[in-house]
């Protein structure tokens, strides 16, 4: 898998448009958004993404942003209600259940833990992606 993202124009256009869109502020983007940014189909961006980091771009593109929050959770003292707002996530219940969903427990039992919680198998597969799409 060397350089495979490198040789992706359709990739580096469609991080390209992550990276504009999130600069205004994390939100989540559809998969349709990125596939017409990349100016690909749905099914190739998703075959590009599943090649690449093993999930769909939906999938990976909000494991980005858990990523975000839990190093937010970790090295801030924000609310979880700012975190959630920071990452993309309208409703921190809403926020709350996706990272208990992928982290195993709530974002201020994840807190609570003071360094002791890893990162889960997913967001270390994505961890390309988080270092890609949040590079300045």
């Amino acid at each position: 898998q060397p350089n495979r993202l490198q040789q992706s124009p359709a990739l580096i256009a469609a991080f390209d448009h992550v990276r504009a869109v999130w600069a205004r502020g994390m939100r989540p983007i559809s998969t349709d958004e990125l596939a017409d940014a990349a100016s690909i189909s749905k099914a190739h961006l998703s075959r590009l993404f599943r090649t690449n980091f093993g999930c769909g771009p939906a999938t990976g593109l909000e494991l980005v942003r858990l990523e975000h929050a839990r190093t937010l959770l970790m090295r801030t003292n924000m609310s979880v209600t700012a975190i959630a707002r920071d990452s993309g996530y309208a409703d921190p219940l809403h926020f709350s259940r996706r990272f208990r969903a992928v982290l195993g427990r709530s974002p201020r039992a994840y807190r609570r833990a003071e360094g002791t919680a890893d990162a889960t198998p997913a967001l270390l597969a994505i961890a390309p992606l988080a270092r890609t799409l949040t590079r300045s």
